[in-house]
């Protein structure tokens, strides 16, 4: 099983890069109160694999609760869009950073249009600071498949589990 725990702002596109990779078929998305746990199979490296993602809201992050759930994540996909500020990710990214011991492994998706560069700056100096993987996605047009970068991410993240 892979667990990933997808943070980000208000309205960045959490559950519906969830929705998408679980393929539920939910036109009316509501706001994540707390946080919400969606379960699939999917085929990764010609293998079944169990996804565990755990949907939040901006403010739950900071949650005794969550931070305990930080050191048995595998993973954590961090949404960013043209209006997320530098200091609200970078402080999340610390704050995971710390709870699991500089072992969190980071994918940021902007979720823009894919010549939407707004973003590049706040990337530039996250990369000071900490490694991970990065995409441009516009997450309403996204469709999970084996060589799209989600699924890359989370055979990178069971190819580091096996280590």
């Amino acid at each position: 099983m892979v667990k990933l725990l997808v943070i980000g702002e208000k309205s960045v596109g959490k559950s519906t890069l969830i929705q998408r990779i679980t393929e539920e078929d939910n036109d009316e998305l509501t706001p994540t109160t707390s946080f919400e746990i969606k379960k699939c199979i999917k085929s990764i490296n010609d293998r079944k694999v169990k996804i565990e993602l755990w949907d939040t809201n901006e403010n739950i992050i900071n949650s005794p609760l969550i931070q305990t759930y930080f050191k048995i994540t595998d993973g954590f996909i961090i949404i960013i869009d043209s209006n997320t500020k530098y200091e609200y990710i970078h402080k999340q990214m610390e704050l995971i950073h710390n709870v699991t011991y500089s072992n969190a492994k980071f994918y940021l998706v902007n979720n823009a249009k894919e010549k939407d560069k707004t973003n590049e700056k706040v990337i530039e100096r996250l990369k000071e600071d900490f490694e991970f993987e990065y995409d441009i996605c516009n997450l309403n047009k996204f469709s999970f498949n084996k060589n799209n970068r989600v699924s890359l991410f989370i055979r990178n993240v069971l190819n580091s589990k096996k280590k």
